[in-house]
């Protein structure tokens, strides 16, 4: 009887269906990935989404697009201001809306709703107490009894003050602050491509300034000496 795998004469037989080099390499074979991480949005999409995939990382298609949006009217992401919470809090929250047709305002409005709740996560634990009169803190919409119930102290010229403690920055506060950073950011942004369109004018200019100095070659007549650009005085 053969042994299995040798043939009667002691030669080795052909390979068993299934098994072999073919089986091996496919067992080799590098798993594809059933789906990627956006590092920006933190999503993950099928592998077979449109999207980017640089030093190891992927970003999808929608979270690019947004990206260059945010380089033209605020710079570099380094001079964005995000927080690593902050940022994937933003491009997840814009990952409803879409990108192509959407104005700038509306992409506004969620960074400063995304780095103003970080502002204000980042100061609650920071609370101090701020002496201010009654009526004052009524204005601010502090109910009277409450407020009486925190330490007094008199002034000479405002009478009697009352420490209430309050966090250091409120949710109204935070977006002021961070609308008035964008404001500046965005103008920064204005006065560089200003600066860079007028460079590339001057050096047009120049360019044309240096054509028109060219004075072009003119042949000397036969027989003769070449005649001065002005003509022969």
């Amino acid at each position: 009887m053969a042994a299995a795998g040798i043939d009667g004469h002691g030669t080795p037989s052909a390979p068993l269906a299934g098994s072999g080099a073919p089986a091996q390499a496919a067992a080799e074979a590098p798993s594809v990935p059933e789906g990627l991480c956006c590092k920006l949005c933190a999503r993950t999409l099928p592998a077979s989404s449109p999207g980017r995939m640089r030093n190891k990382t992927w970003t999808c298609r929608h979270c690019l697009s947004l990206e260059l949006l945010l380089y033209r009217h605020l710079g570099s992401s380094e001079k964005q201001g995000w927080s690593v919470d902050s940022r994937t809090d933003f491009y997840r929250r814009a990952t409803a809306v879409e990108v192509a047709g959407c104005r700038w305002s509306t992409v506004k409005t969620m960074i400063v709703e995304s780095q103003a709740t970080r502002l204000v996560k980042e100061q609650e634990n920071r609370v101090t107490a701020k002496s201010l009169p009654l009526s004052v803190w009524i204005k601010k919409g502090y109910d009277e009894e409450a407020v009486r119930k925190y330490p007094a102290e008199e002034d000479e010229n405002l009478g009697t003050l009352y420490a209430v403690p309050v966090k250091s920055v409120t949710m109204k506060e935070a977006r002021q602050l961070i609308e008035e950073e964008l404001q500046r950011k965005e103008k920064e942004v204005l006065q560089k491509n200003a600066k860079k369109v007028k460079r590339q004018d001057d050096d047009v200019d120049g360019r044309e300034e240096e054509e028109w100095d060219v004075v072009p070659h003119r042949p000397a007549a036969s027989g003769g000496q070449p005649k001065g650009d002005l003509g022969e005085q």
